[in-house]
C-alpha cells in the first residue's frame, strides 16, 4: 500500500495553500499546526487531516477497504500517508537546496503548458458530461445554461476531493497548484538521479529471465502467445512484449467486406432453424441405422425437403444483405487477379477492424495458428488457410459475418526475439525500475534526516473518532 500510495502522491496530494485557506477542515486542534518541516518546507495538521480524509474515501469507494476497521490498521494507514507527505515536503526541500527551482524560459513554458492543457481538459470533459445531459433530458438550452451547468459540475468535482464548500476557482487553483508540484517532483527526481544507469550484465541476465519465463509460458499455453503478442504490436506504448515465440505460428493478411447493418433476425432464425434440422436428422437417421429399420424414411425425407427451403430462403436473405460486399470483394479480388500486391489491395478494401485499425497489421499481418487463443480466428478462416502454401491468396468465401480473401504471409520463426531487438526498451525498463528504486532509497534517508523535523504522534488522532467503538 506505501508504493501505490507513494505513486499517487504527485497526482492527489493536495497543495498546501489551497487547503489551508480554501475548502473545510475538520481538524480538532489548530489546522495551521506545524508537524513537520525542513528547511522553509512545512507540513502542517490541516493539510495532512484533508489528505488523509481524501484516500481514506478513495480506499473505501475503489478498493472496498476501511481503514478505520480497527486500531492497527487506522495507525498504518496515518504512518503512511505521513511519511508520503513528509517525504514529498522532503523532495521540495532537495529542490530548494539544489536551485532547481528557479525555471529556464523553456521550463516556464513547458509547466504553463501542462496547467494549460489540464484546464481546458477539465471545462472540455465536463461540457461534454453537460451537453449529454441536456439532451438525454430533451431539453433545448443556452449557452448561458451551458456554462452553468459546467461551473456546477466543476464545483462539484471539486468537492468530491477537497470536501464540501469547494468552489470552481478553489479546485482549479488546487489543480493548478497540484501540476508545479509534480512538475517540482520531476525535476528533483531528474537530477537527483542524473548519474543512475543500467549495467550490462544486468541487461543480459534481465533478458535471459525474461526469455526462460516466457518459453515456460508459452509451451505451456502456446495459444497465449497470439494474444500477448498482437497485443503488444498493437499497443507497443504498453511496455511488455513477449520474449519467445513457440512453434506453430505463421502470419497472414485478411480482405473482408461486409454490410453496414446487421442481417434481419429472419436470418437468424432460419439459421437456428437449420441447426435443428441438422440435429433432428442425425438422431433419426442415427436410430434407423442403429436398429437396421427405415420407418424413419418418410421424417427424414420432410426434414431434408425442409432443409432445402431453409437453406433457399438464407441465401436468398444472404444475398440480398450482404450484395454490396460481394460486388467490393470481388474487385478487389480481380484486382489480385491482375497481380496488384496483396497488400495494396488490402488497404484499398479490408473492412477488418484490427486491419484499418492497427498499422502494424496492414504491414505484417495478423497471426494464426492450430491453437485455441482468446482473439483466435474462426475455424473456417483455419481450414481455408491450411490449404494454402506462403505467397498464396485463397478463393473468396463467406460465412455469416460477410466475405474473406485471405493471403499467407509468411511463417514465423520458433525461439527468443533476438538481444538486439529489445535491448533498447529493456534498457529503459530497467532504468526506470533501478531510479524507482534509487529514489525509495531516497525519500527513506530524506525521511531520517537530522534537519527534519517530524511527529508522527501529532496525528493519531485523526480517524480516530471513526474507530469502533470497542477498539477506540
Amino acid at each position: 500500500m506505501k508504493k501505490l500510495l507513494c505513486l499517487l502522491v504527485a497526482l492527489m496530494m493536495c497543495a498546501i495553500s489551497i487547503l489551508a485557506a480554501g475548502c473545510n477542515i475538520t481538524a480538532t486542534q489548530d489546522p495551521n499546526t506545524v508537524i513537520a518541516s525542513i528547511g522553509e518546507r512545512e507540513l502542517t495538521l490541516g493539510v495532512y487531516e484533508q489528505t488523509f480524509e481524501m484516500y481514506a474515501n478513495m480506499y473505501s469507494v475503489y478498493y472496498s477497504q476501511n481503514v478505520y476497521s480497527d486500531k492497527a490498521t487506522l495507525e498504518a494507514f496515518q504512518e503512511t500517508i505521513f511519511d508520503m507527505m513528509v517525504g514529498t515536503i522532503c523532495a521540495l526541500h532537495m529542490g530548494d537546496e539544489l536551485n532547481l527551482f528557479d525555471y529556464t524560459e523553456e521550463q516556464t513554458a513547458e509547466l504553463q503548458s501542462r496547467i494549460d492543457e489540464e484546464l481546458i481538459s477539465l471545462v472540455e470533459y465536463h461540457e461534454q458530461s453537460a451537453i449529454q445531459e441536456f439532451d438525454s433530458l430533451g431539453e433545448d438550452y443556452t449557452d448561458e445554461q451551458l456554462s452553468a451547468r459546467v461551473e456546477e459540475l466543476i464545483a462539484e468535482e471539486g468537492a468530491h476531493f477537497l470536501g464540501e464548500g469547494c468552489t470552481r476557482q478553489e479546485y482549479e487553483t488546487y489543480l493548478t497548484d497540484m501540476i508545479i508540484e509534480n512538475y517540482q517532483l520531476e525535476l528533483v527526481e531528474a537530477a537527483v538521479l542524473k548519474d543512475v544507469t543500467v549495467d550490462d550484465a544486468i541487461m543480459h541476465e534481465e533478458y535471459d529471465l525474461m526469455v526462460a519465463a516466457d518459453k515456460e509460458t508459452y509451451e505451456d499455453d502456446p495459444g497465449s502467445y497470439k494474444d500477448d503478442a498482437e497485443y503488444f504490436e498493437a499497443y507497443p506504448d504498453s511496455g511488455y512484449r513477449p520474449y519467445y515465440t513457440p512453434e506453430g505460428y505463421f502470419r497472414i493478411m485478411h480482405i473482408f467486406t461486409t454490410a453496414e447493418s446487421a442481417i434481419d433476425t429472419e436470418y437468424t432464425e432460419l439459421e437456428a432453424r437449420l441447426s435443428e434440422i441438422k440435429s433432428e436428422y442425425g438422431e433419426l437417421a442415427l436410430s434407423d441405422a442403429i436398429n437396421e429399420t427405415s420407418e424413419n424414411a418418410e421424417a427424414l425425407a420432410l426434414l431434408l425437403d425442409e432443409y432445402e427451403d431453409v437453406k433457399h430462403d438464407m441465401d436468398r436473405i444472404y444475398s440480398a444483405h450482404f450484395g454490396d460486399a460481394l460486388d467490393k470483394i470481388e474487385e478487389a479480388y480481380e484486382k489480385l487477379e491482375r497481380g496488384v500486391a496483396f497488400e495494396e489491395v488490402l488497404s484499398e478494401y479490408t473492412e477488418d477492424a484490427d486491419f484499418v485499425n492497427t498499422e502494424y497489421f496492414m504491414e505484417h499481418g495478423m497471426l494464426i495458428s492450430s491453437y485455441e487463443s482468446y482473439t483466435d480466428w474462426s475455424d473456417l478462416i483455419k481450414e481455408e488457410f491450411s490449404k494454402l502454401s506462403i505467397g498464396e491468396y485463397s478463393e473468396i468465401f463467406s460465412d455469416s459475418t460477410g466475405y474473406h480473401i485471405i493471403y499467407y504471409l509468411e511463417d514465423v520463426s520458433e525461439g527468443p526475439v533476438s538481444y538486439d531487438a529489445v535491448k533498447d526498451e529493456l534498457y529503459a525498463s530497467l532504468l526506470e525500475s533501478i531510479k524507482s528504486d534509487e529514489w525509495d532509497a531516497l525519500i527513506e534517508e530524506w525521511l531520517n534526516s537530522s534537519d527534519l523535523n517530524a511527529d508522527i504522534e501529532s496525528v493519531r488522532h485523526v480517524g480516530a473518532d471513526k474507530l469502533p467503538d470497542e477498539v477506540e
